[in-house]
């Protein structure tokens, strides 16, 4: 089992047990998930196999110098190791000599819903007494609440909530402590929620938890979790606008269509092929509807996106046509930059025009263009520039865009599959 092919897995579940219908909209699109996950993929990899070799910290032992994540390879530098040595440290400082220590253990959940799976990052099991659910975070730039509840003053670097009211705990570790619960052979009477993200800064710390009883657990995927899972495949699940539509990639949501349609005040159906769309003047709006437009702004700009990228998609794969959709693909603007030892080529070709300090616009190099600026300063014809930089430069095919059918531009044509593997 593997939770990235769960369409309502435990990392998701934030998405689609406030709108259920995100999940059907969601199928075939394009998924939003970049490097940043791809190196969380690396570092969960490199935690696992610390903690299956006994080791405290990733220094501990000959670990890899390269670790996979998502088909990348990334090096272990010194900011990995340090992170997933909080993680690593923080498993064994809890590590009792009864305790049954797992890493990556999957888990199904058939009795809320048949596609509900997932994998536990690491789970201290403490037979017929306690279960401590622990989640990597290696992401820097969103924090990941444990609770929404304010989290006390950490005390020996981890904060810990005892007890809050269940519905506003995460609940991708509810869900992660639901399938141990169900998976281990074992009885438990509290679980130990914990979210160790040590890249990300947070007033609690890094290490953050919430302690349940394992009775309020089981209620909660009943009462709660069963009920939801079950609301994605209604024949007509409800859309709901929110936080969780940050990370949606579904493409065509409604509920983004209809309140970008309320906020901007249009006169006609956007969805419509023939009319025109008029949007009101800002000085025609009450301040409410300008502050309304602002707050919703980067929400639709995401969505306009997301919707540039499928036709993109699209006209790639030869699933729509330029003429159908009104836009065509054609080649981006080309960069340009020095191939190695160019420096020496030019001021051997410039044959005095052109000395080493040229070269630079301190304490930078200068670009292609500002070099060329500078020997046409120095009085060098075009021509003898040219010859001056040939071979020198080396130009790398800009990102794909998209224009009117009407725009000058040649077309690229849909099996042009080497222009679009890096951009698409």
């Amino acid at each position: 089992m593997d939770n990235k092919h769960s369409i309502i897995g435990p990392s998701k579940s934030h998405q689609w047990m406030h709108c259920p219908g995100s999940v059907k909209a969601s199928q075939g699109c394009p998924n939003k998930s970049g490097d940043a996950a791809a190196l969380g993929t690396a570092a969960h990899l490199l935690g696992e196999l610390t903690i299956n070799k006994g080791m405290r910290t990733p220094n501990d032992w000959k670990r890899p110098d390269t670790v996979d994540g998502k088909g990348q390879e990334f090096t272990v530098d010194e900011d990995m190791c340090k992170a997933v040595g909080v993680y690593t440290s923080y498993v064994w400082d809890r590590v009792e000599p009864e305790a049954i220590v797992m890493t990556e253990t999957p888990f199904s959940l058939p009795h809320i819903h048949s596609d509900l799976f997932g994998t536990n990052d690491c789970l201290i099991a403490i037979p017929n007494q306690s279960l401590h659910v622990i989640d990597y975070k290696h992401g820097r730039g969103c924090v990941v609440e444990i609770c929404d509840l304010e989290m006390p003053e950490p005390n020996d670097e981890e904060s810990i909530l005892f007890c809050p009211p269940i519905e506003t705990v995460n609940t991708q570790l509810l869900i992660y402590a639901l399938g141990a619960i169900y998976q281990l052979p074992y009885l438990f009477a509290v679980v130990k929620l914990t979210i160790v993200q040590p890249r990300a800064e947070h007033d609690a710390g890094p290490i953050r938890s919430v302690i349940l009883s394992v009775k309020d657990v089981i209620k909660w995927g009943h009462e709660t979790l069963k009920p939801a899972a079950e609301r994605c495949f209604a024949d007509n699940p409800e859309f709901k606008i929110g936080s969780w539509c940050k990370w949606c990639p579904a493409i065509a949501c409604p509920a983004v269509i209809e309140r970008s349609k309320d906020l901007a005040c249009v006169t006609h159906d956007p969805m419509e092929e023939t009319k025109p769309i008029w949007f009101p003047t800002a000085e025609s709006l009450t301040p409410v509807q300008l502050g309304n437009i602002h707050a919703f702004a980067s929400q639709f700009a995401s969505w306009a996106d997301d919707i540039k990228a499928y036709i993109k998609e699209q006209l790639k794969l030869g699933k729509m046509t330029s003429q159908a959709v009104g836009f065509k693909l054609v080649a981006g603007n080309k960069s340009r930059e020095f191939a190695n030892n160019y420096q020496e080529v030019i001021q051997e070709r410039a044959k005095g025009f052109i000395e080493p300090k040229d070269f630079y616009h301190e304490p930078k190099e200068k670009s292609v263009a500002q070099i060329e600026a500078t020997l046409k300063d120095k009085g060098v014809a075009k021509k003898a520039r040219d010859q001056i930089l040939a071979d020198v430069i080396v130009e790398t095919p800009g990102a794909p865009k998209l224009v009117p059918v009407t725009a000058p531009g040649q077309e690229l044509p849909s099996d042009a599959s080497s222009v679009f593997e890096k951009f698409i």
